[in-house]
């Protein structure tokens, strides 16, 4: 055995060039000047052409294996990027980013393949099919708008039938088309139009793109009834997923009508158009897709659903559509990825796409770091330049089975790195281009919002400001509701009324229902019986997102923040309903974003300065002490535009001095946001204080309402708290 030391030498001096032009080029995109991005991303592409194609000596600086292991690293990166937004940034398990990765490769593949014999069928029936496609899947989504509620597994049959009637049409149209263009393509010895080269690679550039928009559709159809399982049993199905697409590779001349593909024997004769422009371009295309998507209103959503689903939930985000769309999107990349890769290999076999090689993904995604882009990026040519150009040469130097032994490196290094940085090689970290936008704090010289008192003043808050309460118009009303679990009767035939601008408090002994009422009220529970009317509009049945949007805001007797996310970001998270620009304008940095996101970010940072907050905007909510993560939850349910506020346990571990500033701080709300206060408290001193009614709770029945001084002389609230004995005793 021959080791060659040289080649060892000049191999890591190659992956560390590639490191060190990642993060040039990030750092180039991400440069204020537009000058500087478009001269700085021209360069880092000419750089790597220059080593591809320029000899110094006898050979290039890039050989034909490295040019291998680039554009497997492009493509890698691709998909890998998508699976970072699915787990890292939404929290999703997915083993079935692989299975999307090969539909993409396949589909890109059937139609240059078809289109180099002179067949336009497969990219009139992909381009029309996904076109189609998308109209279904958007044409449903309105139509099940008028029926809310429809029960999931309905809503997907209708997408189903939906989408197979697009595809068949889809199918007879592109074979009508093909027969009109196939003049066109004229003879071998004179090609037409259709046959150049130009026209060659517009169609590859439009089958890589179709064929991620294929993998995108196949994913919203599988997404949609299994993403309603948690995150554990999503894996599962999804890796289920990546078993069914390779098993229909390997048939894919028995069971699917695609001869051209030859089953488990492998499609050859694919084109390989996949150069160095194509590969560089499509990457930086999803690079900058990723990166303004994850730093917006929708990025901030989707982290949101990772976080806390209740808390996202609270803030008026429809978890479900969020789960959908980073899902979506995810694929996508692999879709693109697996193109690029078709026509690079010329040659794709089922064993490619097997369920054990998927896991690669998945553990380069960890090695990177979750919710780090740039992890994503380093690790995928990390990867593939070390594990699979550098130490497979080395192994095979070892003998012919050697190269499997990377097989068992692969699980230990992932262990190793399990043990010594949990949190993968960068952590969250963020090179250039893919930090988030730093928020520039407020002109001093601007007018500032009125803050909240200060808490150093010793007397207790009194009722001099308050709002006149409208006895006529309730803004919640609450009839017979009722909550079983199982046998448990936790809330029965509960009542209540809160008039406009009132600050009612809701007590009982623990266990007695309070908390159970806030989830029916707030959608998290669906009642078993009773009525809620919020502003005179029934809400039972309502996901927790619309009632939300409707105006009832919450915080929770556990503090519920985004603990991995900034302050700033915990606020502007609320203003995600009512961001007021799409997911597209945040892609393409429309002007309209721009304004908008300015906008929002300024409203978030009045909230801020409203609590005293403003200093610490940029930390992460986690880091902060109990009183200031209080404050922040009720700035972020304020930023959500509530005419209701529900407020379980704000008191719950505060001192006597955080308490009275506590009492302050909900009257200065009252006042200055008009707003509806329900209350559930066990600081006597607080409820006393501030509510002006009371209604008290035990067993789940209500057994007292009234005034603070007549709930102090109820008999029965007595007996709630204390026991008969201290009746008898008094």
């Amino acid at each position: 055995m021959e080791f060659n030391l040289g080649f060892l030498i000049i191999s890591v001096l190659k992956i560390a060039t590639m490191l060190g032009w990642i993060y040039g080029l990030l750092w180039a995109l991400g440069h204020t000047s537009r000058t500087t991005q478009v001269l700085g991303t021209v360069l880092a592409f000419a750089v790597v052409q220059f080593a591809l194609s320029v000899p110094i000596g006898e050979a290039a600086l890039f050989n034909d294996f490295d040019q291998g292991l680039l554009f497997q690293a492009c493509a890698m990166a691709m998909v890998v990027l998508g699976l970072n937004l699915i787990y890292g940034f939404n929290g999703q398990f997915s083993l079935g980013q692989w299975g999307f990765y090969g539909i993409g490769a396949y589909a890109a593949a059937d139609v240059t393949y078809r289109w180099t014999g002179g067949d336009a069928r497969g990219l009139l029936v992909l381009g029309i099919g996904v076109i189609l496609g998308g109209l279904t899947i958007w044409g449903v989504s309105q139509l099940l708008r008028r029926y809310a509620g429809m029960p999931v597994l309905s809503a997907f049959t209708l997408y189903l039938i939906g989408s197979v009637a697009a595809g068949g049409i889809a199918v007879w149209s592109g074979g009508i088309l093909a027969d009109l263009l196939s003049p066109l393509f004229g003879t071998t010895d004179a090609p037409g139009l259709l046959g150049s080269d130009p026209a060659l690679h517009l169609v590859f550039f439009l089958a890589v793109i179709f064929a991620g928009v294929f993998a995108a559709e196949v994913s919203f159809l599988f997404g949609l009834p299994v993403l309603t399982l948690g995150s554990d049993y999503f894996g599962i199905a999804t890796l289920g997923f990546t078993i069914v697409v390779n098993t229909l590779m390997i048939n894919s001349d028995t069971i699917l009508p695609f001869p051209e593909m030859k089953g488990g024997r492998g499609m050859i004769g694919i084109p390989k158009l996949t150069t160095w422009f194509w590969a560089f371009l499509f990457l930086v295309l999803v690079i900058i897709i990723m990166r303004n998507l994850i730093h917006s209103s929708t990025g901030r959503a989707i982290m949101s659903v990772r976080e806390d689903e209740t808390a996202a939930k609270a803030m008026g985000i429809d978890v479900a559509s969020n789960k959908l769309l980073a899902f979506v999107i995810g694929s996508f990349f692999a879709g693109i990825g697996g193109g690029v890769y078709a026509h690079f290999i010329g040659f794709l076999s089922p064993g490619t796409f097997d369920f054990l090689v998927g896991f690669n993904p998945l553990i380069i995604v960890v090695f990177g770091g979750l919710g780090s882009m740039s992890g994503s990026i380093a690790a995928s040519f990390g990867w593939i330049f070390f594990l699979e150009g550098l130490l497979r040469v080395i192994l095979g130097q070892m003998g012919t089975d050697a190269p499997t032994w990377r097989f068992v490196l692969y699980p230990i290094a992932l262990l190793l790195l399990m043990l010594l940085r949990p949190q993968g090689l960068l952590g969250r970290t963020e090179w250039g281009f893919l930090r988030a936008p730093e928020a520039e704090p407020r002109d001093s010289g601007e007018p500032r919002p009125t803050p909240v008192p200060t808490g150093k003043e010793t007397r207790e808050p009194t009722m001099s400001g308050a709002p006149t309460i409208d006895h006529e118009t309730p803004t919640l009303h609450i009839t017979g509701l009722t909550k079983l679990f199982g046998g448990l009767r936790a809330v029965s035939d509960f009542d209540l009324t809160v008039r406009r601008g009132e600050l009612a408090g809701l007590i009982g002994p623990n266990g007695a229902g309070k908390t159970t009422v806030f989830n029916m009220i707030s959608g998290l529970y669906l009642p078993t019986a009773g009525d809620i009317q919020f502003q005179g509009e029934g809400t039972v049945g309502m996901e927790p997102f619309e009632i939300t949007q409707l105006g009832i805001g919450r915080t929770f007797q556990n503090i519920r923040l985004f603990p991995n996310l900034s302050v700033l970001d915990n606020v502007r998270i609320a203003y995600h309903p009512h961001a007021g620009y799409g997911m597209f304008d945040a892609i393409l940095r429309s002007r309209r974003f721009d304004a908008r996101e300015r906008e929002l970010t300024e409203r978030a940072q009045d909230f801020l300065a409203i609590f005293k907050l403003e200093r610490i905007q940029g930390e992460l909510a986690k880091n902060l002490p109990y009183g200031q993560q209080r404050r922040v939850e009720i700035a972020r349910a304020l930023a959500s535009e509530p005419r209701l506020l529900l407020l379980d346990e704000p008191a719950a571990g505060m001192n006597p001095a955080e308490i009275v500033t506590l009492m302050e701080l909900i009257h200065f709300i009252r006042d200055r946001f008009d707003l509806t206060i329900l209350l559930i408290e066990h600081q006597m001193r607080v409820v006393m204080g501030i509510c002006q009614h009371i209604t008290v709770m035990d067993f789940g029945q209500v057994i007292a309402r009234g005034t603070p001084k007549e709930i102090q002389g109820n008999v029965r609230c007595i007996e709630a708290y204390l026991g008969k004995g201290a009746v008898s005793a008094a």
